[in-house]
């Protein structure tokens, strides 16, 4: 869907013919509109925009040129716009042109529907069609004992990041990063599963990568882990260079001898999970040391799945590793504030 302005001519700028907003991107104290056509002439001044802080009904003074096929507002003060753009909305002579956290042209601030009340600021993401997240991984990630499709948590991500964006679920129960000659009979690397080759051709525009816990066992293999992580990471950026966001600091595993501390391990005072490891805690750091390095090779940003769920042991099942209902609710959110904080201000 593409927004147009409302019947209005920007003075000494704009043509008469009613323009049309392919998409709007903020970045330091500029707010980047790209039109759907060039304008008529470029490199113009033009007034009567307006950038509203929707908080305090204020109107922070700007400054707007036209150069080609953008109009590029920029404010006046030294307040920076990432300190308002979660609560913005630019207008023309009064008008609001597009609110923040809404598809809707025109629309007021108040109609807003994000979730949980979580504003999505104006232009953070493209507005024509959706932006594209793969959500790329094992049995954490494909929600293995969750029945509902609908409670796993690449699903719930795509609840609580709204309209703008689709979100879909490639996780396949039981896949590790490297390819293992004593695994292969079990075609357990996760790059030559189906869902390999249907993440590529999703095309996506960030991908999430919950890979590595199932790497750890008895077959465990630095080089091995490295090359196929680094096959998996090249294929989703096959089709064009995507935003790739890996699981750094992998979940928690509350399995493993009782009291003995690990990841964090089984030491609950309320909950006894799985008493065996399967080897897990011995060779995690190295799993995770690899990834790491990975990321600074192949330019990619890190996710912390561990922090936010330590100690939500009620969250987990039995076998103390795989999440609830309630655990893939809370993995949904702390990837929302990873999605938002690491890929918001990106140009457009």
């Amino acid at each position: 869907m593409k927004f147009t302005f409302l019947s209005l001519l920007l003075l000494g700028g704009l043509s008469s013919a009613t323009p049309e907003i392919s998409s709007i991107a903020w970045l330091g104290k500029t707010a980047n509109i790209k039109l759907s056509e060039p304008a008529a002439q470029s490199g113009s001044n033009v007034s009567g925009f307006s950038i509203m802080d929707t908080r305090r009904g204020e109107a922070q003074p700007v400054t707007a040129s036209i150069k080609g096929d953008h109009v590029i507002i920029k404010l006046q003060s030294h307040a920076s716009l990432a300190n308002i753009a979660q609560f913005a909305a630019i207008s023309y002579s009064g008008n609001n042109l597009l609110a923040a956290d809404t598809q809707e042209p025109f629309a007021p601030y108040q109609s807003r529907k994000s979730i949980n009340k979580r504003a999505i600021p104006l232009g953070e993401f493209p507005v024509v069609g959706k932006y594209k997240i793969a959500c790329i991984g094992d049995s954490i990630t494909a929600g293995a004992g969750i029945a509902n499709p609908k409670n796993r948590y690449p699903y719930l991500l795509g609840e609580k990041l709204g309209e703008r964006f689709e979100v879909r679920n490639f996780g396949n129960s039981g896949r590790t990063a490297g390819d293992y000659p004593s695994q292969k009979a079990r075609k357990r690397w996760w790059g030559a599963v189906p869902q390999y080759q249907a993440a590529i051709d999703f095309d996506a525009d960030l991908y999430i990568c919950n890979l590595g816990i199932n790497d750890t066992g008895a077959w465990w293999d630095p080089k091995l882990f490295e090359s196929g992580y680094s096959h998996i990471i090249e294929g989703m950026r096959s089709n064009r260079n995507a935003n790739f966001l890996a699981w750094g600091k992998l979940g928690p595993d509350f399995r493993g001898p009782i009291g003995e501390k690990t990841y964090p391990g089984n030491i609950s005072s309320k909950y006894t999970f799985n008493k065996k490891d399967n080897g897990s805690a011995k060779n995690r750091p190295a799993v995770e040391k690899i990834i790491k390095k990975l990321s600074r090779q192949q330019k990619f940003a890190l996710i912390d799945a561990y922090t936010p769920v330590k100690n939500h042991v009620e969250s987990y099942k039995k076998d103390g590793l795989h999440p609830t209902e309630e655990g893939c609710d809370q993995i949904a959110d702390f990837s929302y504030d990873w999605v938002m904080k690491k890929y918001s201000k990106k140009k457009q």
